[in-house]
């Protein structure tokens, strides 16, 4: 029995770094790192330290050079990918650091100190600039809805990076969106036998839109006003319409019941009031 645990435990534990050496050679760097460390926290390991060193040196290593391959082509459409890869260092060593420095079997890991904030700062800057001036220029040489669309989310990233840099911004994205939605009107022709008071056709029609519309898709059973733009026109025909009865009944029952009042004297065997 003591060598089957013995194996069993074994195998488990061949099992779990298994788990993480394949995500190493997946390139899945911040999946062991985030693993490791939480595993560190509760107990200091040696496999696990080591296993967190190398993604994390090797994580770093990619993202860097990434960024000097992005900055030195020179693109302003590469700022939103630089500012990503800063902020995944700058949250990568956050991690790490809640368990270094740490000493385990003799072996000290520990990391210098790196700053990024400066260069998120200059990238998340650039990167506004760029999705400013590239979902304005989108919204005025719009030729269909598509450009309106892509001009608004340009315009949403814009004012999330640059935290209200630019001080028409807001006018911006609500122009795009609403040149960008598309409107469907909806009429309904009643070509069944049944013919329904004007109010109660009204009701059948006349209900929340909220559900069917999405960020793009406005649906109106009523033109909003005679200058309204549709895009789209949706015929519904109602062929049959079938009217069951009511089915609520109201009762009124009333319940009574007598009450005595007044006492009930207890008498003794001659007729006579006993008094207790």
């Amino acid at each position: 029995m003591k060598k089957t645990f013995t194996f069993l435990f074994v195998v488990l534990l061949m099992s779990a770094c298994g788990s993480t050496t394949k995500k190493l050679q997946q390139g899945n760097y911040d999946a062991v790192v985030n693993k490791t460390v939480k595993k560190l926290i509760k107990k200091p390991n040696a496999g696990d330290a080591a296993e967190m060193d190398r993604a994390y040196r090797l994580a770093n290593d990619r993202d860097l050079e990434r960024i000097k391959y992005l900055k030195m082509e020179n693109n302003p459409d590469n700022y939103d990918e630089i500012f990503s890869r800063y902020n995944m260092l700058k949250e990568r060593q956050r991690q790490v650091r809640t368990v270094t420095p740490m000493t385990v079997d003799g072996n000290t890991y520990r990391y210098e100190y790196v700053d990024y904030d400066a260069e998120m700062i200059e990238s998340k800057r650039k990167a506004a600039d760029f999705f400013y001036a590239n979902g304005k220029g989108l919204l005025e040489n719009a030729l269909q809805k598509g450009d309106y669309r892509d001009a608004y989310y340009q315009l949403v990233k814009a004012s999330e990076y640059s935290g209200g840099q630019f001080e028409n911004i807001d006018a911006l994205i609500y122009d795009a969106h609403m040149k960008g939605i598309s409107r469907v009107i909806v009429e309904v022709n009643n070509l069944s036998p049944l013919q329904l008071p004007p109010q109660v056709e009204e009701g059948l029609t006349s209900f929340d839109t909220r559900g069917l519309s999405n960020e793009w898709v406005e649906y109106h059973f009523k033109h909003v006003d005679e200058d309204a733009v549709y895009d789209y026109a949706v015929f519904v025909k109602l062929l049959s319409i079938m009217v069951s009865p009511d089915g609520v009944k109201d009762t009124d029952e009333i319940f009574k019941k007598n009450i005595s009042d007044g006492f009930e004297y207890v008498l003794d065997a001659n007729g006579n009031v006993i008094y207790l």
